[in-house]
């Protein structure tokens, strides 16, 4: 099941589906209820694959990333740990 079918079987958006699911504000409490009442009911659970494809960050490290770094490679490596754990990236 896919957030589409979600949103065929509710009548719901998908936009809105999305935000249901990731807790976002600017949700009716009706739409979140039946919404999830329907996600509980049919064990949707969201696919972290089909979510990192759909995410406009690179997550994925460069093959040279690895290698000697230079001190500028350094600094951009330094800044994506920093970054990859405030968004919780592993």
């Amino acid at each position: 099941m896919t957030i589409k079918d979600l949103s065929r079987e509710t009548g719901y958006s998908v936009g809105t589906i999305s935000r249901v699911l990731n807790d976002q504000p600017n949700v009716s409490e009706k739409a979140r209820k039946a919404i999830l009442a329907i996600v509980e009911e049919r064990g949707f659970q969201l696919n972290a694959n089909a979510k990192n494809l759909s995410s406009s960050a690179a997550t994925a490290l460069p093959p040279w990333s690895r290698e000697r770094p230079t001190r500028c490679l350094r600094r951009s490596w330094s800044g994506f740990r920093r970054c990859s754990r405030q968004r919780r990236i592993r």
